[in-house]
């Protein structure tokens, strides 16, 4: 297995139908979670009968929080996916999505559902993630990954409501994406074909246009809650308040004082 991306393995038993529930903690900051789109977010390896259930072993990355729950209620999809002893899955973003995607499913939580007979069936409902059979899974081996991640970066659509962290996640995404990109050139400048270059370059461009653009989404997020007002602008309610505590305050004859200059001003 690929230790270097998960915790330690933990054993586990499932029996008839379960629910296995991934969610990231909020301790974790979004900026944490921005290797998705690269490496696996779970793997489960199948092994022998326990003859209480089927025995198995899971790693997933570190920030993910798993629990296990029974599932009578479940009703397995039709491209489920079968596993028997010696067999596994890993679970990935599906290609093409961004990590600010994949994060947002990850924070309300998603959902592999298992039924345990012999062996195991495994069905997953989501619009970021997919599982992948072990032996079929060549994610980790398809080069080069900067040009993959510049292409997941660029294919985000535009949110014009976005808010200001959201937009710092982003454009963190982005300059890494940039940076990866160039490190992946210089590296490689000598064996690189003519079109892989021209390729290279275009990616950078986007890149760097749509940082510009990121750029000025988030200073106007930044500004966006003082348009409306002056910088000694007060709020009506705030001098609503104002005005009764002044009253309240006031002895009773300057009080009406007030008002009936208030009555004459409004009368001319």
């Amino acid at each position: 297995m690929l230790s270097q991306y998960f915790a330690s393995a933990s054993a586990i038993v499932t029996s008839g139908p379960q629910r296995l529930e991934l969610k990231v903690p909020a301790k974790f900051s979004d900026f944490v979670l921005l290797e998705l789109s690269s490496l696996p977010i779970l793997e489960w390896v199948v092994g022998e009968n326990a003859g209480n259930g089927v025995s198995s072993l899971l790693r997933t990355q570190p920030f993910l929080q798993q629990t296990l729950l029974s599932d009578d209620r479940q009703q397995m999809k039709t491209d489920a996916m079968v596993r028997t002893f010696g067999q596994g899955i890993r679970l990935y973003t599906i290609p093409g999505k961004s990590n600010t995607v994949a994060i947002a499913e990850l924070r309300q939580g998603i959902t592999l559902y298992l039924q345990t007979t012999d062996n195991i069936c495994f069905s997953l409902e989501t619009e970021a993630f997919q599982l992948i059979a072990l032996e079929a899974d060549q994610r980790l081996f398809k080069q080069p990954q900067p040009i993959q991640q510049a292409r997941a970066v660029l294919a985000v659509a535009p949110d014009f409501n976005a808010g200001a962290v959201e937009l710092a996640v982003q454009l963190a995404e982005l300059l890494q994406a940039s940076y990866r990109l160039k490190s992946y050139q210089r590296r490689f400048a000598l064996e690189l074909l003519p079109d892989d270059v021209e390729t290279l370059l275009q990616l950078q461009d986007q890149l760097e246009q749509k940082r510009q653009w990121l750029v000025h989404c988030y200073n106007q997020a930044l500004s966006r809650h003082s348009y409306r007002y002056s910088a000694n602008q007060i709020g009506d309610d705030q001098l609503q308040r104002i005005l009764e505590c002044y009253e309240l305050l006031a002895p009773p004859e300057l009080t009406a004082m007030v008002k009936a200059l208030a009555g004459d001003d409004s009368e001319h």
